[in-house]
């Protein structure tokens, strides 16, 4: 198990000819654009400002990240992922995920998210629930699943909703797009 705190641009790598973190490691990464890379384990990992690129492998997660565009990925397990400001990008394996902002949110498995702002787009696997709360520039949002519902909430904004389950509770309001229909009251 592993703890490291960087100050500035850091760069951590695991693999051949860098440090190898493997296990459930701590990473503290001050202010600046950082890069890590967690091999499988619980990993908990806190992030300054700055455009940082983070990547975990398999294992329940807990990854903070500050503001900036920051892009992070993680592998299966049940992972906490918290965006911060900017126009974040996050990619979530297989488990039952909570992810709260960030633009761009995919998820394999359940997922669960809590949005804010600079809000692009969201993939979801299995099952997704979402609420989206005061998004002046809107959500589109498209679950995919085979055999589980989704609830997805609409906030302020144009919203659009694209289900693939006839069991998905959609929650929209007028001028929404739903499956390509346009709401003309809320559901």
């Amino acid at each position: 198990n592993d703890s490291i705190q960087l100050g500035g641009d850091g760069d951590m790598w695991r693999g051949q000819g860098a440090p190898t973190t493997s296990g459930n490691d701590v990473v503290s990464l001050g202010n600046g654009n950082d890069q890590v890379q967690l091999g499988d384990g619980s990993n908990t990992v806190t992030v300054g400002s700055g455009n940082d690129n983070i990547q975990a492998g398999d294992g329940n997660n807990v990854i903070v990240a500050g503001s900036g565009n920051d892009n992070i990925q993680v592998g299966d397990g049940d992972n906490l992922i918290v965006g911060g400001t900017g126009r974040d990008i996050i990619h979530a394996g297989n488990g039952n995920n909570i992810l709260i902002d960030g633009s761009v949110l995919q998820s394999t498995d359940q997922l669960w998210a809590v949005l804010d702002q600079w809000i692009a787009d969201i993939q979801a696997g299995d099952a997704a629930s979402a609420i989206a709360t005061d998004l002046s520039n809107g959500l589109t949002i498209t679950a995919y699943n085979t055999s589980n519902a989704n609830t997805l909430n609409a906030g302020k904004g144009f919203d659009a909703f694209f289900a693939t389950y006839a069991k998905d509770k959609l929650n929209d309001k007028p001028g929404d797009l739903l499956n390509g229909q346009v709401v003309t009251s809320g559901h």
